[in-house]
């Protein structure tokens, strides 16, 4: 279960070490006239693997919140048998998704409702929208009873808050690559990589035992 969201994760994973490798190198030039014309290239590249650390961060909350979906979908699960977030989530989402009734039944294909109706509501481009963080995750998640916790006291996913409006400034202008990364240190760079690494790994972990255990269902409607 989750073998292709792991596997994604774990090639982005090998890019991520791939460019952290290559600002290891730049950084460690022996010969300081190369160190110095390469100072500005370490801090594009800085931005840049932070900008992929996000992109990792983002793809897999998204793969997690789909394959919840693709499960209750796949098993034809009813409407009636989710837990009661679920389904507060179902009824929210079409809402603010269909226009009209004409919309909805056509995204229905004619179905039978209570059992297609999860997977027709899902929107994924609206379920993050760029803003993906601890707290975040926490927020959505839990609509679907699933409980996300750090995988150590050291690590409950703070970097993300960070790592999130590094992704926003970069991406909307307000900050340049160059200057964005003057702020980071190879060693930086190096907690970041682990730390995020860590925490998504954990969520996917956390994702696989509730579809496993089926905790989207109501313990009251689960017969």
């Amino acid at each position: 279960m989750l073998e292709a969201v792991k596997d994604e994760f774990d090639k982005r994973s090998e890019e991520i070490d791939t460019l952290y490798s290559h600002i290891v190198s730049l950084d460690s030039e022996k010969n300081e006239s190369i160190r110095e014309a390469s100072v500005g290239l370490i801090s594009i590249l800085a931005s840049s693997l932070s900008l992929m650390l996000y992109n990792q961060v983002e793809s897999t909350a998204f793969s997690c919140v789909e394959s919840i979906y693709d499960s209750v979908h796949e098993k034809r699960i009813s409407f009636n048998r989710l837990v009661p977030g679920f389904k507060k989530k179902i009824l929210n989402d079409c809402r603010q998704a269909y226009h009209s009734v004409d919309s909805l039944m056509s995204g229905l294909h004619n179905n039978d409702i209570s059992e297609v109706i999860a997977r027709t509501s899902l929107k994924l481009e609206k379920v993050f929208s760029g803003n993906v963080d601890a707290r975040r995750l926490r927020e959505v998640l839990g609509c679907y009873h699933l409980a996300i916790t750090g995988p150590s006291p050291l690590n409950q996913g703070a970097e993300l808050h960070g790592l999130r409006i590094a992704r926003n400034s970069l991406a909307h202008g307000s900050a340049s690559f160059e200057k964005y990364g003057r702020s980071l240190t190879v060693s930086d760079l190096d907690k970041l990589r682990d730390n995020i690494r860590e925490y998504m790994s954990h969520v996917i972990s956390l994702t696989e035992d509730y579809l496993v255990s089926e905790a989207y269902l109501n313990p009251s409607d689960a017969a």
